[in-house]
């Protein structure tokens, strides 16, 4: 299960680079907040083992167990949820770029992910 979560990090962190230096910030916003979903994935299931099934239960679950990767969460699902309404502005974008970092580290997964930013 981990493996599989981890390649999602991996392929979600290699198309938002890829869209990045294309300019195309929707797209490599969405695909970075998608890698930071997988890597908070891989650190419920580490601590719970499950996987939640939605966003709700996802910021249910992160609430009580680690309230750090919630309050970063919480505050960058908005500017994700914008994307899919409208353009991102660079400085929004670079929050959920940082916020995959932040996650990342939180999460342990930097070092095997670095290569990847």
């Amino acid at each position: 299960m981990n493996e599989g979560i981890k390649q999602g990090i991996k392929e979600f962190m290699m198309v938002g680079k890829l869209a990045e230096a294309k300019g195309l910030l929707i797209s490599a916003a969405d695909n970075y907040f998608k890698a930071l979903i997988h890597a908070i994935n891989f650190s419920l299931f580490d601590k719970i083992g499950k996987i939640p099934d939605s966003h709700t239960e996802r910021f249910r679950i992160l609430e009580r167990e680690n309230k750090k990767l919630y309050k970063l969460v919480d505050s960058l699902f908005n500017l994700y949820r914008k994307s899919y309404r409208n353009s991102i502005t660079k400085d929004e974008f670079k929050e959920i770029k940082d916020g995959l970092k932040k996650t990342l580290e939180i999460t342990n997964l930097e070092k095997e992910f670095a290569q990847y930013l």
